[in-house]
């Protein structure tokens, strides 16, 4: 389906205060609904427990429950929005994932933590997980407007960002154009305005790809490995029979809105839009020691950028997703800054090592 072709009508609210009904004029019958046998009903919550991914997504929605986020499917003028969302009452915090990912399946292993300072605003970014816009606009400025959006109908202000790569490149757009509605900025292995065509080459060059739709939206479920040796410095065990119910959930819906997404990323890379912009906001830059999309040469040109206000903390055995790989220290550090207080040095992993033994 191509982008354009979505229909908007799916979108849109069923008249109000209208003589005509929003459903077909039909004559009401009587149907007798018969309920399913317990032999199916069993069948099927069997099924449904063999699944690959069952243990996995129960344990996101007991992180997200832990959290005390409650799942919310908004209509919005930009299109249908998920988001998970905090009780009131806190500091509001936006968290925004990344490309190949949603948002349960990217913070789960920072909403714990998060929510006992902050309110979070968690959503799925349009196209992405249960989120769908009209099918007309793919920019990030689109993306800006439906978070903006999301915050406006919980009446919120101001709130601190969080991205991570994809969702970095959201809340960079954001604290640049709309600074009134943002209090501080963390960006994790996002560049921003300094991504150059040479480091694009170099990552395209790294992953032996044409086009980084081909690294991140996996063609087939055995790609699902690759993009995980993109997110991870030591990708997980993923066993064989998993990848396909992954592709399927993950990578199916939306290819083209994606896709065309994506390709819009790229025309943006030393855009004339860049010129002018800053965030005049304190900054963290949080990013992946052995990260290949977005180097850690690229965060130190983003941080000269930005000046005094940014500081830079680099994660040891970590790459494109550390949040992932070392949750405690990336949680440390994330709440450390967002509370205002001293930023640590980076922590090394222990090590044991045998002491070498010598001839006698």
């Amino acid at each position: 389906m191509q982008p354009s072709e979505y229909p908007p009508s799916a979108l849109q609210n069923l008249p109000r205060n209208t003589d005509a009904s929003a459903f077909s004029a039909a004559t009401n019958e009587r149907v007798a609904v018969v309920p399913a046998s317990w032999t199916h009903r069993a069948k099927a919550a069997v099924r449904n427990v063999a699944r690959p991914l069952f243990v996995p997504e129960q344990w996101i929605l007991w992180q997200m429950r832990r959290a005390k986020l409650q799942s919310e499917l908004l209509t919005l003028p930009l299109g249908r929005v998920h988001a998970w969302v905090g009780p009131p009452g806190k500091p509001a915090l936006l968290l925004l994932h990344g490309f190949g990912s949603d948002a349960a399946w990217q913070w789960h292993p920072q909403v714990v933590a998060l929510s006992r300072h902050f309110r979070l605003f968690v959503p799925d970014l349009l196209y992405f997980g249960k989120s769908v816009g009209h099918g007309d606009d793919f920019s990030l400025e689109c993306q800006v407007q439906a978070c903006l959006q999301l915050m406006d109908r919980y009446g919120v202000e101001r709130a601190h960002a969080v991205g991570i790569s994809f969702g970095g490149l959201v809340a960079c757009e954001m604290a640049s154009s709309y600074p009134e509605r943002v209090e501080r900025v963390v960006l994790s292995n996002s560049s921003g305005p300094e991504y150059l065509h040479a480091d694009h080459q170099a990552t395209l060059d790294h992953f032996g790809v044409s086009h980084m739709n081909e690294l991140l939206l996996p063609e087939r479920p055995e790609d699902i490995r690759r993009l995980l040796a993109v997110a991870w410095h030591k990708p997980p065990p993923v066993p064989g029979f998993a990848l396909q119910e992954a592709y399927e959930e993950m990578f199916v819906t939306h290819r083209e809105e994606k896709a065309e997404t994506m390709r819009q990323l790229v025309a943006r890379i030393e855009s004339p839009e860049w010129e002018g912009r800053v965030i005049d906001k304190d900054l963290l830059l949080l990013w992946g020691e052995h990260d290949h999309v977005f180097t850690v040469p690229v965060a130190k040109r983003l941080r000269e950028r930005v000046g005094a206000r940014a500081r830079l903390h680099v994660i040891a055995d970590a790459a494109h997703s550390p949040n992932q790989e070392r949750g405690a220290e990336y949680n440390r550090v994330l709440l450390r800054f967002l509370r205002g207080k001293p930023m640590l040095p980076p922590r090394g992993r222990f090590r044991f090592r045998r002491r070498a033994r010598h001839a006698a």
